[in-house]
């Protein structure tokens, strides 16, 4: 399948398992109940549009956009999200998307669209300087957690894992506190460097493993053979960053490393050593296997972590 032979199409509510698979690849993991709500809300929003890419079987990419009002300066149209399968990348897709939403701005009276795309997301830049977008500005983005009274944060109001240490993001996680919206591919990665600095190899795996598993429970996500927990996908990333670590050392913050490390963050490693197929398999998701395209960098035997410890 070609990409112009995608039907482009607003979204609806039936669409929520298939974008949340597309979201996934982004690196951001959401259940789809969770996304039936969102979609829920964003659909009878008329200031947002949900656009998908329908193939033979199923969707292959989605974008979202909102008419976007400040204050301090004029309206304009915000590309929120855009997600294209991986079989469906490079092929022109992505660019019809585009296009999609804007003309769903121009037909709004807006003059101008923007999108901001994460520093780390490296191979994103071109395609959207290409398409005709400028970098205006560089921002720090900062995130602070808000109190929600004694005991569990409320659903609403959890602190995020943009928290402002290290520290206050092993709490977060600990108490089953960050928002499942914010429990990404990202937060996974600061997860394990942080684990591993901490404990060496052997004990951040058993408490990644633990650890996801109990946040899964808390968050109503079900282990399952297709969802939840995954043994490879946690082992592989646990060796794949135990590896940078003794190769670089400890850097001074999670965040640091992962911002020096951005080809982790754009989820790309692991193709170098699985193929899809094998990663994606009920096998793969209940034990760990071993890749089958390249063998995995071997985890040191216990011992010293490559950070400092805390007791």
């Amino acid at each position: 399948m070609d990409a112009a032979s995608a039907t482009l199409r607003p979204a609806s509510l039936a669409d929520a398992t298939e974008i949340t698979r597309l979201a996934d690849e982004l690196g951001y993991p959401v259940p789809a109940q969770h996304m039936t709500l969102r979609l829920e809300r964003l659909l009878g929003d008329p200031d947002h549009q949900v656009i998908v890419a329908e193939g033979r079987d199923g969707l292959v990419g989605w974008a979202h956009v909102e008419h976007r009002r400040s204050v301090e300066s004029p309206e304009r149209a915000e590309l929120m999200g855009l997600v294209v399968d991986p079989s469906m990348r490079r092929a022109g897709l992505g660019g019809r998307l585009v296009a999609a939403v804007e003309r769903w701005a121009v037909a709004r009276g807006i003059d101008s669209i923007a999108v901001r795309s994460n520093a780390a997301r490296v191979m994103s830049h071109p395609f959207y300087e290409k398409a005709g977008y400028s970098r205006a500005k560089t921002q720090h983005f900062y995130v602070k957690p808000l109190p929600a009274g004694s005991g569990r944060a409320a659903p609403g109001n959890r602190p995020g894992v943009m928290t402002a240490t290290d520290d206050q993001f092993l709490k977060a996680f600990e108490s089953q506190a960050i928002p499942l919206e914010h429990w990404n591919h990202r937060a996974h990665l600061r997860l394990a460097v942080l684990y591993l600095q901490r404990f060496g190899y052997e004990k951040a795996l058993r408490k990644m493993r633990s650890g996801i598993r109990a946040y899964n429970a808390a968050a109503g996500v079900e282990d399952s053979a297709t969802s939840g927990y995954h043994e490879t996908l946690t082992q592989a990333w646990l060796r794949v960053v135990w590896a940078i670590l003794q190769e670089y050392g400890p850097p001074p913050t999670a965040e640091v490393f992962l911002d020096e490390h951005p080809e982790l963050v754009e989820k790309m490693a692991l193709r170098l050593f699985y193929s899809r197929e094998r990663m994606m398999s009920p096998e793969a998701r209940a034990g760990f296997v071993e890749p089958d395209l390249a063998p995995l960098p071997k985890p040191t035997k216990a011992g010293s972590a490559p950070g400092r410890r805390h007791r």
